[in-house]
């Protein structure tokens, strides 16, 4: 108190190193307040010692360690909060290990430990990106270490963490030349013992394989989508975790290195969990008058395996395509089918491989010939249907006028083909629809 109370500079500067080393000490009191005060008092001194800041700041994040010994988590982080506060600028020179512990520390389950940290962060940064862009080797380094704790509480930090560096802006570019160091220990927590922050880091290895994959060898590249897949199929852990799984594959599937080795693994994959959901009829029939559990959560892993498998068929073979459009038609799109809250999900991934994808007019994961054309439209034809639900109604128009402005010639040219479109655009405009309803019938005419 002395020392915040009547500071003077030039008397506390020739003491200062020694005081530093003392309040360092000091800032382990079991009191808050105390520590509060201490932390605060060293920041008035280290403004005046570069070798005092250098050997507190060190002392500190070694006696921090990876966050696990919760009494001295506490006390260094409220240290460092408070250099943060005060002695800024003679924080700046040692921000690299301090802003990687932050990054990780922020997400603490302890609210006092998270606190200080998460303002640590936020003083100390301007931007995830940018400081990735300055010190990713530290910070990667640190998630790396806290990863391989003992501690499933500092794992669930460091996935939490990774996560979100995997969705940065150019996380491609920016972690790329950690890849070698981080993927090995994402692959590892991903593969061993069930923990909550599994989920987290198997959305951050998604992430990574949609960003990275090009700057991944092929090893790598097999051995971190195999690790997805293998998450897809257990079982055990419930359906939280195959969820999360599937959601990472959705996100994996979507780049553009994938190729077709990868991707028919995946379809294979995505195929023979679809057969296993699905044949459970009996139990989907109940989903439309009164949901369960069970139904619901089996709803949510279809929903999502029929996103992953649509991604993926840019690069299927053409029978696992085929194989996997007929799944939807027959098990989904049906008018028996016992899954009614899956059905616009059908059509939207149907619609998205119909339509060009995204680098040019030709790539196209399913190219329907007149036969293919002519099943789609019987299947549509309960489903662009005045009975069905609006958001089928728009779903089922947007796969039928996708399908027709790229199969214009197939369909325009084969009377039967015609004659169904004309049907169900009737069908819709007679049963007075909503605005955008109308708005893609005036489009389905002016493809006709």
């Amino acid at each position: 108190m002395c020392i915040r109370d009547r500071f003077k500079p030039e008397v506390v500067r020739v003491h200062a190193e020694a005081l530093l080393a003392g309040l360092g000490h000091a800032v382990s009191d079991r009191s808050s307040t105390a520590r509060k005060m201490m932390a605060n008092a060293a920041a008035l001194v280290g403004r005046l010692s570069s070798t005092g800041m250098a050997n507190l700041v060190q002392s500190h994040l070694e006696k921090y360690g990876d966050g696990s010994q919760l009494e001295q988590a506490e006390s260094a982080s409220q240290l460092f909060e408070e250099l943060t506060l005060h002695a800024q600028d003679s924080l700046n020179q040692h921000l690299p290990g301090v802003v990687s512990v932050a990054f990780v520390a922020q997400h603490s389950g302890a609210k006092a430990v998270q606190k200080s940290w998460k303002i640590v962060w936020e003083e100390n940064t301007g931007s995830l990106e940018g400081a990735l862009r300055a010190h990713s080797d530290e910070m990667v380094g640190f998630m790396v270490r806290c990863l391989g704790s003992d501690s499933y509480q500092v794992r669930t930090q460091a996935a939490a963490a990774l996560t979100r560096a995997a969705n940065a802006s150019n996380a491609g570019i920016l972690l790329e030349p950690c890849l070698d160091e981080l993927l090995p220990a994402i692959l590892k927590v991903c593969s061993g013992p069930h923990f909550e922050g599994i989920l987290s880091c198997l959305s951050g290895l998604g992430k990574l394989l949609a960003t990275c994959s090009a700057h991944m060898d092929e090893p790598q590249r097999q051995l971190a989508l195999t690790t997805i897949l293998q998450a897809v199929e257990i079982t055990k852990h419930g359906v939280s975790h195959q969820l999360a799984a599937l959601t990472a594959l959705s996100v994996a599937v979507s780049s553009r290195s994938l190729g077709s080795q990868s991707g028919q693994a995946v379809m294979r994959s995505i195929l023979a969990l679809l057969q296993n959901w699905l044949q459970g009829t009996e139990g989907g029939a109940a989903e439309a008058d009164s949901p369960t559990v069970t139904t619901s959560t089996v709803a949510d892993l279809i929903t999502q395996a029929i996103e992953a498998g649509a991604t993926a068929s840019l690069w299927s073979s053409s029978a696992q395509t085929a194989e996997f459009v007929t799944t939807l038609q027959e098990k989904v799109l049906s008018k028996s089918s016992g899954w009614p809250s899956c059905r616009v999900d059908a059509l939207v991934g149907l619609s998205q491989m119909v339509l060009p994808r995204q680098g040019g007019a030709d790539i196209q994961s399913w190219r329907p010939d007149s036969v293919g054309i002519g099943e789609l439209l019987t299947t549509l034809s309960s489903n662009a249907h005045p009975d069905q639900s609006h958001p089928v109604q728009v779903a089922s128009l947007k796969l039928l006028v996708g399908v027709v402005g790229t199969q214009k010639e197939r369909v325009c040219t084969n009377p039967e083909h015609l004659a169904a479109v004309h049907k169900m655009r009737a069908g819709l405009s007679e049963s007075q629809p909503p605005q955008d309803v109308l708005t893609l019938l005036k489009e389905l005419q002016g493809l006709l």
